[in-house]
């Protein structure tokens, strides 16, 4: 019987380090988010397109900002809000004319051309396109 080599050894090792290199790690940084977001022009509400969302003052070409807005329904403002954005994610508190209780809404912005909007408080989802 024929003694093994060394560099047989060598070679298994290096298979199998090249095997497992591809191999994800729990410790491995999560993707980096570098969307640019663009609140320009007017926002509808995808459920009710006489739902209206006007951002104000969201600087462009940022990837991070503050923002003020007002929500028109049948053309009769009924609400502001201000947010943050940070790249993809989106927030913003609504604060209702008629002293109903506010909402706090949280989700992230996608698409490129006309974008969308995509946005959950206390389980309910809104979800506005760009026109």
């Amino acid at each position: 019987m024929k003694k093994t080599t060394p560099c047989l050894y060598i070679i298994i090792v290096i298979i199998a380090a090249f095997a497992f290199s591809n191999c994800s790690n729990s410790s491995d940084p999560a993707p980096t988010d570098i969307y640019l977001p663009d609140f320009s022009r007017n926002w509808v509400n995808n459920a009710n397109p006489d739902d209206q969302f006007f951002f104000l003052n969201a600087p462009s070409n940022q990837a991070t900002g503050t923002f003020t807005g007002n929500e028109f329904t049948g053309g009769e403002q009924v609400a502001t809000f201000e947010g943050t954005f940070d790249h993809s994610k989106v927030s913003f508190k609504l604060t209702f004319l008629n002293n109903s209780p506010g909402k706090t809404y949280t989700g992230t912005m996608s698409g490129t051309g006309n974008r969308v909007l995509t946005l959950t408080s206390a389980g309910q989802t809104l979800v506005l396109k760009q026109q």
